[in-house]
């Protein structure tokens, strides 16, 4: 099996926006760019698992029962000859897909790590945003903390903990002005299916939250469809920490750095974290 890693296209902001309300993790969800031709059928979820079945695009498929977790569902399917990881993290309007071959001895092959953007089937395709870099594989691997902003999202919980660890702490320090951005980074380490994610540790401190707290107010988020308007408040806040990376770096026009600068005091003033998000949705 062949799969391409390094660089890959996903739905942008504009996919974000476009949402007007949360939907369950059920359907049937089309790939985009690098997984166009697959689908993603799955069954409403039955407690603690779930059906599906994962058909490639070369039209080979395999079902399979997975584990329901706080951000998606992940599970092991045979497609062909072929044994894979597979995680769906929902998304609004579709998913992102994880996928990982697995080796004959039961390992998995990080390496060949491929994310990927879904859609529901029927739903306008989105418009694509900047190419964004895949999860590093290992932990302590330098990460660009704009890439970083960009990436994590479509990233598994253990990709998202190793990236955050990898952004030099400085950069980690503006990431943490956006309460919302930094909310959503701690509910997906806390996401991790098993043992806990690197980097949550770091990720929670001065936050005033557990796990418990973020896992619990993004599902009373969904629950009582305000999902899209949180995500989209992470989509806002992404937006200003990639370009405040950005002027950092002095990339961007000094009026609109100007612009960002400003936001950013006010976020420093305002003293919010993810105890005060976590209270907007609780």
């Amino acid at each position: 099996m062949s799969m391409k890693i390094a660089r890959f296209a996903v739905a942008g902001l504009s996919w974000l926006a476009s949402a007007v309300s949360a939907a369950a993790l059920d359907g049937v969800f089309v790939g985009l760019e690098g997984a166009g031709g697959a689908t993603l059928r799955l069954l409403p979820p039955n407690g603690d698992s779930q059906k599906g079945e994962y058909t490639d695009a070369s039209g080979r498929s395999g079902g399979f029962i997975g584990a329901v977790f706080p951000d998606g569902v992940e599970a092991s399917v045979r497609v062909g000859g072929d044994e894979l990881y597979l995680r769906a993290i929902e998304h609004p309007s579709g998913a992102i897909v994880v996928i990982i071959p697995i080796a004959p001895d039961g390992t998995r092959m990080v390496q060949q790590t491929g994310s990927y953007g879904f859609v529901r089937k029927g739903e306008k395709m989105p418009k694509q945003r900047p190419y964004v870099i895949s999860a590093p594989e290992r932990t302590g691997a330098p990460v660009d903390a704009a890439a970083f902003v960009q990436s994590y999202e479509f990233w598994a919980p253990e990709g998202v903990g190793r990236g955050y660890i990898g952004v030099l702490p400085r950069y980690r320090s503006v990431i943490a002005l956006f309460p919302t951005l930094q909310t959503d980074i701690i509910w997906k380490l806390c996401s991790q299916s098993t043992g806990t994610a690197p980097g949550l540790a770091e990720a929670l401190r001065g936050q005033g939250v557990a796990c418990s707290d973020v896992l619990g107010a993004v599902a009373k988020a969904k629950s009582r469809g305000r999902y899209a308007d949180y995500k989209r408040a992470v989509a806002q806040e992404r937006q200003v920490a990639f370009e405040q990376i950005s002027c950092a770096r002095r990339i961007g026009t000094r009026e609109r750095c100007e612009q960002v600068a400003k936001i950013v005091s006010e976020h420093a003033i305002s003293m919010e974290n993810a105890a005060t998000v976590v209270a907007k949705y609780r």
